[in-house]
């Protein structure tokens, strides 16, 4: 993946590379567990792309053979799992050229990894049924989460309320199959 912002001259002030570790739901769809991964070639062939059709806006693109797949003039799901180590991201990066102020594009934290709770543990079931996940590498993928996107320790209040959501959704589901 690549994540980045390119101001009205085309000229990518903020961007950074990543892969998906899984989707939800499985196999296909949004990321809920990403890491922040160094790919020079996706990163140039980017760039360089979005410079020679003239892009203008927020890109995020994601595939394995480094093809656009989708372009983006909207801030992506996982804004936040590309977070330089100033704490730089694509909105950050978007308000200061908006407002004339510099961006500092800071560096890529290899490694780095950002979590969705509930779609992640919902994808990780199926990845686990499916024989393409183990117990012990479902835990140890959780190594280096340095963002969620809802628990945070000085507000979990919306962890909370998704978890009865989704509680909430699980047991009428169960419930109408019964019936």
């Amino acid at each position: 993946m690549f994540n980045g912002y390119f101001d009205a001259q085309g000229a990518c002030l903020f961007g950074m590379t990543g892969k998906k570790i899984r989707q939800y739901p499985a196999y296909t769809g949004l990321t809920s567990l990403g890491m922040c991964v160094r790919n020079d070639v996706v990163d140039r062939q980017t760039r360089a792309f979005m410079k020679a059709i003239g892009y203008r806006g927020i890109y995020d693109s994601c595939d394995g053979q480094y093809k656009v797949l989708d372009v983006n003039p909207r801030i992506g799901a996982t804004f936040r799992l590309f977070a330089a180590d100033n704490g730089m991201d694509v909105i950050r990066a978007l308000y200061l050229d908006l407002t004339g102020q510099p961006v500092e594009p800071g560096a890529t934290p290899a490694g780095r990894k950002w979590l969705v709770e509930d779609c992640d543990l919902v994808s990780s079931i199926r990845y686990l049924r499916d024989g393409k996940l183990t117990l012990k590498e479902w835990f140890l993928s959780h190594r280096g989460v340095r963002e969620t996107g809802l628990f945070a320790i000085d507000d979990p209040l919306p962890a909370l309320w998704m978890g009865i959501r989704d509680l909430t959704e699980a047991l009428s589901r169960k419930i109408a199959r019964a019936a």
